[in-house]
C-alpha cells in the first residue's frame, strides 16, 4: 500500500497525538496502561472526526451554462463604431458569410458552460462553448472583426482572407468578460487615442480602465453581481433549511444584486415550458443561463 508524503505527515501527526495523550493520562493522570491508551485512542479519533468534517465539502456545484447577447447595434452606435443602420446591416452580411466554424462574436454572441468549481472558488472548469476549448479562468477577449480602427477611424473590413490580417495603423476593438471588484465586467476595449477623440459624444461607461501601456482603454459598460451564480450552489446532502429558507433568501439576493447593478428579470409566462433558463436584461447586452 502506496502512503503519499502529506498521508505519512498525518498519520505521524495523530500518532504523536496519542502519545502525548498516553503520557499525560499514565504520568500526570495516574490512569492505568490499559486505561491511558483507550482515552488517548478516543481522543485521537474524535480529532480525527472533526478534521474530516472540516475538511469534507459541505456544498456542490450544479453545472450551468451562459449565453451572452450583446446588443451590439446599441453598443456600436452609442460609441461611434457605427454610424448608420445600413452600415451596421451591411457589417451583419459580412459576418453571415463566415463559416460557422470560425467563432464570430457579432454573429454568435459568447457561451460557455461552468462544469465544476471548488467552494473555496480557486478551482474552476469552465468549457468555452464558442470555441471548444477548456478554460480554468471566467476570462473571455472576442475580436470585433470586421470592424476595426484604422488610421484613428471606424473601418469595415470586408475580405474573409484577411479576417485576422492587421494592417500598419490598425487597431483591433475587443469585446470582454473578466472578473472585476463587484462582479463580471462586461464591455468594449477601443484604443486609447481613437476613444479620447469621440468620448465628449458618447455615454458614460460605468468605469474607464486603461492598460498597462496607454495603448488601449476598456470600457465597462455592464457588471454581473458574483451572486447571480448562487442559485447553482446546493448541499451535498439534503438539508431541509437551505430548501425552505436558504434558497430563498439566495433568489432575494440575486434580484437586488440585479436591481443595484441595472439588469431586469424576464417575467415569467404561463406560455413558458418547464426549464426555461434564466433572462436578465441590460441596455447592453442579455444574458441567458440555466443548469445542466
Amino acid at each position: 500500500m502506496a502512503f503519499t508524503r502529506e498521508g505519512l505527515r498525518t498519520i505521524g501527526a495523530f500518532t504523536l497525538l496519542g502519545l502525548i495523550f498516553f503520557a499525560i493520562f499514565t504520568y500526570l493522570a495516574g490512569f492505568s496502561t490499559q486505561q491511558s491508551a483507550v482515552m488517548a485512542l478516543l481522543i485521537v479519533w474524535l480529532d480525527w472526526m472533526i478534521e474530516v468534517r472540516a475538511l469534507a465539502p459541505r456544498m456542490k456545484l450544479r453545472p450551468y451554462y451562459v449565453f451572452v447577447r450583446p446588443h451590439w447595434w446599441k453598443i456600436l452606435s452609442d460609441f461611434k463604431l457605427i454610424g448608420r443602420e445600413e452600415e451596421w446591416q451591411y457589417v451583419c452580411e459580412l459576418v453571415e458569410r463566415l463559416s460557422n466554424e470560425r467563432h464570430c462574436v457579432l454573429r454568435d454572441g459568447l457561451s460557455f458552460t461552468v462544469v465544476s468549481e471548488s467552494e473555496d472558488f480557486k478551482e474552476t472548469l469552465i468549457f468555452s462553448n464558442s470555441h471548444r476549448a477548456f478554460v480554468s479562468k471566467l476570462r473571455f477577449f472576442e475580436d470585433l472583426r470586421p470592424i476595426h480602427i484604422e488610421n484613428d477611424a471606424p473601418t469595415v473590413k470586408s475580405s474573409e482572407d484577411d479576417y485576422y490580417l492587421q494592417g500598419l495603423g490598425e487597431r483591433s476593438i475587443w469585446f470582454f468578460l473578466e472578473p472585476g471588484k463587484g462582479g463580471y465586467n462586461l464591455g468594449i476595449q477601443v484604443p486609447h487615442k481613437w476613444w479620447n477623440t469621440v468620448s465628449q459624444g458618447c455615454p458614460k461607461p460605468m468605469e474607464e480602465k486603461d492598460d498597462h501601456f496607454g495603448v488601449y482603454v476598456s470600457l465597462i459598460l455592464a457588471t454581473i453581481s458574483y451572486h447571480e451564480f448562487d442559485m447553482y450552489w446546493h448541499p451535498v446532502k439534503w438539508n431541509e433549511t437551505f430548501y425552505f429558507k436558504t434558497a430563498k433568501e439566495t433568489r432575494k439576493r440575486v434580484e437586488q444584486e440585479r436591481t443595484k447593478l441595472g439588469w431586469k428579470s424576464k417575467e415569467e409566462s404561463v406560455e413558458d415550458p418547464p426549464g426555461m433558463p434564466e433572462t436578465i436584461e441590460h441596455m447592453y447586452f442579455t444574458i441567458d443561463h440555466n443548469a445542466i
